[in-house]
Order: structure tokens, then C-alpha cells, then sequence
């Protein structure tokens, strides 16, 4: 597959990598161990604060169906879809709306 772009992945302590972090990203995939639901809260907020998601980037959150988090003011959830025990979340810059 040619998307022609090349990806930046970076697999470190997520809450640690964001403090460094000054670029925007396109994709953000979240997927901390589903048990530390405040994991998934806490990179959340931070990602909205420091401003890391591109204008048209979405972030992919993976989680355990029934844990509610808590999303920034700045997001929406675009899209959820259940798999078993797994809910899958495409979280949005709320400004990006295509309201007609």
C-alpha cells in the first residue's frame, strides 16, 4: 500500500513523549492497557491542551466497551463501533464539522 506519505511512529510512555511533542499529528492511536482508564484520560487532555491533532486529524481510541472516558471539550466522537468486548472511538476536532 502507497499513501504516499511516510508515517512517524513512536511506541514510548505516551504522557512523557507528549510533553516533548510540538508537531500536529494526522493519527493518533490510543490504546494504553484497558484497565487504566485514567491512562486514556489523562493523554486525552493533554493532547487537546498542547494542541497535537492536525485540523483534519482524528484520533483511534481503543478500549474496554463499558469504560467511559472522558473526552476534551476541543473533540467530538465522529464514529464508535463494538467488536466483543472492544469499542473502537474516531475522535475529531470539534471545528472540523461539515455542517451543510
Amino acid at each position: 500500500l502507497q499513501l504516499g506519505i511516510e508515517p512517524n511512529l513512536i511506541i514510548k510512555d505516551a504522557l512523557k513523549t507528549l510533553d516533548i511533542m510540538k508537531e500536529k499529528f494526522d493519527v493518533i492511536y490510543l490504546d494504553p492497557p484497558y484497565k487504566n482508564i485514567e491512562l486514556y484520560n489523562k493523554t486525552l487532555k493533554k493532547i487537546a491542551d498542547k494542541n497535537l491533532l492536525s485540523e483534519n486529524g482524528i484520533i483511534i481510541v481503543e478500549k474496554q466497551k463499558d469504560f467511559e472516558i472522558n473526552i476534551p471539550s476541543l473533540f467530538f466522537i465522529m464514529k464508535e463501533k463494538t467488536y466483543g468486548d472492544t469499542k473502537i472511538c474516531v475522535v475529531k476536532v470539534k471545528n472540523n464539522l461539515n455542517i451543510s
